[in-house]
């Protein structure tokens, strides 16, 4: 375990797995955030936990999903659903949150954001020589 003092000496603490995952992060309100991994070493769940003397109760999770590439395509928990979509280059082409999309197009010659779109909304990019 590890633990953080800050300049108030609030105290956080740290716990990590024997691979050096942080699996858990206890504030001083007593709410904690741990978390679960898979095989890849890839975060598949975050939960956060209010506990005392009295009792220990999870408050939400958020499950997460991965491609084959090992890029997130899903994050769900009671409130929201993300989704995310890459193109074959492995670059983000969509992103949706509760059934609003983003969308982004990549300039295929020097494989920059060309342009993003939310609704009607379009914020297109311009790239100098040398990429400002």
């Amino acid at each position: 375990m590890i633990r953080e003092v800050d300049f108030t000496g609030r105290e956080i603490c740290y716990r990590y797995d024997r691979l050096g995952r942080r699996i858990a992060t206890r504030y001083p309100d007593n709410h904690e955030l741990r978390w679960r991994y898979n095989e890849s070493g890839l975060v598949v769940e975050q939960s956060e936990w209010f506990e005392n003397e009295q009792e220990s109760r999870c408050l939400s999770t958020t499950q997460y999903s991965y491609n084959a590439r090992q890029q997130l395509i899903k994050a769900t928990n009671p409130d929201s659903v993300v989704e995310f979509e890459y193109d074959d280059q492995g670059r983000l082409c969509s992103e949706r949150i509760n059934g609003q999309e983003i969308v982004h197009q990549w300039n295929d010659t020097d494989n920059t954001l060309a342009l993003t779109r939310f609704g009607e909304r379009e914020l297109h990019y311009a790239f100098g020589a040398l990429g400002s």
